[in-house]
């Protein structure tokens, strides 16, 4: 009876650990894209990471897939791909490579560096590199030295009639554009995103293929099914589509950002705190409005309510008379990490202790490292009025209404970010993700062997129903 008991134990936890590490899912973002081209059914995007592929069926973009299917990590320097060759070759930083029936891809030889000029026939492909020219001879499936076929540059320059950017009225500035046979189209813009076009209309659309901008710093829900994606730049997700909206004062300048009474609210380095609308940033409040710093590290809301924290303490205002501002300053309000609120409670996470004080800055508790049983507090996520910490030797929660606290799990490595989704806690550590269900207590780690794109985890992200798991080396979705 004890042996059927610990077999059924056993095969739960076998179902749980491969049901999560079977969907670990690339997901490609993008500095730079560098080359488009049609094959007459599809437009494959080369970018700085990876590829993406607009699909010409239903006019969306591929910016997920099994691991390896969009060559993520890859710095793609060109793709070959037409209507009349029977192949795709993908020219990258790491090699050469084909792609298979399976979508999958197979390396044929190693990289020739960045791609100046090519040219094909129904039999070859040749190229023009920096180090030398290459044909790959299609019916033998053999790379040889020299040009066989005439090549030209890899980049096509401007449509004859540029689409107009729908914000300014202006033409495009376009590097390379490709066309499918219906009309619909890719380019890409001189700064460097993907945008889609139609032959049909005078305007490109704000379809950018993924995520624009490597950094991130906040996943917001817009209210409407809809995400921001605050980073570098700030782009929105919408009906499986991103787009990507040029803020001058904004770009590179963004710490956080939240949704409050159906506005996006960002908090920036230099600029203090705002609203962005209509592609701008506006009704930025300052330092000269009564905040203790331009540089807002973090915001969260409570109602109409935005809690702002810098570095000399926490500034409040109400949304709607954003610039009557409030401060709440002190010791225990100086130099802290990370902080939320809860039931009218501003729970602090220093790097030595944890504090809950009142909005006036009245202290309610405080609670030191090494009573949570860590060196050092790393950070903090809460589900409800519980709190759980990470730290330099494992996760701990407490319950800000009972008291009540305890150890979740210990661990040898430090934790970086905490995630609470569906029941199971989240946990990004430098040897992989824990992922623990708070019911059973059971857990997995996932790490670059269950196809993540590295072991280092540095954030977790709730977004349209799944994580987004921020490596050293790239992102995944997962379950």
């Amino acid at each position: 009876m004890v042996r059927r008991f610990f077999l059924s134990i056993l095969v739960l936890l076998l179902a749980f650990i491969p049901s999560i590490a079977q969907e670990a899912r690339s997901f490609i973002s993008y500095q730079k894209a560098t080359d488009v081209v049609s094959d007459g059914f599809n437009i494959y995007c080369g970018t700085d990471n990876g590829l993406i592929i607009f699909h010409g069926e239903d006019g969306t973009f591929q910016y997920t897939g099994n691991p390896g299917i969009l060559l993520e990590g890859h710095h793609i320097y060109m793709v070959a791909a037409a209507e009349e060759l029977s192949e795709i070759l993908v020219f990258t930083d790491r090699g050469i490579y084909r792609r298979r029936a399976d979508e999958s891809w197979e390396k044929i030889g190693e990289s020739v560096g960045p791609v100046l000029e090519w040219g094909y026939d129904v039999k070859r492909i040749s190229v023009k590199t920096r180090s030398g020219s290459f044909t790959w001879l299609l019916n033998r499936f053999e790379m040889t030295r020299g040009l066989q076929v005439s090549v030209h540059p890899i980049h096509r320059g401007a449509p004859d009639f540029p689409p107009l950017d729908p914000g300014t009225g202006r033409p495009v500035e376009v590097v390379d554009f490709a066309l499918l046979p219906d009309g619909e189209g890719v380019l890409i813009a001189r700064e460097g995103y993907l945008a889609s076009f139609s032959s049909s209309s005078p305007f490109v659309r704000d379809k950018n293929g993924s995520l624009f901008g490597h950094s991130l710093k906040n996943v917001v829900s817009d209210g409407d099914g809809g995400y921001w994606f605050v980073g570098q730049f700030i782009n929105h997700f919408k009906s499986g589509s991103f787009s990507f909206d040029r803020v001058p004062e904004l770009n590179g300048n963004l710490n956080d950002a939240a949704w409050v009474n159906g506005r996006l609210w960002v908090a920036t380095r230099s600029n203090g705190v705002g609203y962005y609308a209509d592609r701008a940033f506006r009704s930025a409040v300052k330092v000269d409005a009564g905040l203790l710093d331009n540089n807002i590290i973090s915001i969260r809301p409570e109602g109409e309510i935005l809690f702002l924290l810098t570095k000399y303490g926490i500034n409040s205002f109400n949304v709607l008379h954003p610039r009557q501002v409030r401060e709440v300053r002190g010791i225990d309000f100086f130099n802290v990490s990370q902080f939320d609120i809860a039931d009218g409670v501003l729970v602090l996470l220093h790097r030595d202790r944890l504090i809950l004080a009142r909005k006036d800055g009245t202290v309610l508790q405080k609670l030191t490292a090494s009573s949570l049983h860590n060196d050092f507090l790393n950070c903090m996520a809460r589900h409800g009025t519980r709190l759980y910490i990470g730290g330099n030797m494992g996760i701990m929660s407490y319950d800000i209404a009972t008291h009540e606290s305890g150890v979740v799990k210990s661990l040898r490595e430090g934790v970086s970010d905490l995630l609470v989704r569906n029941g199971r806690l989240y946990a990004a550590t430098e040897t992989g993700l824990y992922i623990i269900d708070l019911d059973t207590e059971r857990f997995h780690v996932l790490t670059a062997e269950d196809g993540l794109r590295s072991s280092g985890i540095e954030k977790l992200f709730a977004f349209n129903g799944r994580v987004l798991v921020i490596t050293s080396q790239g992102m995944n979705l997962i379950p």
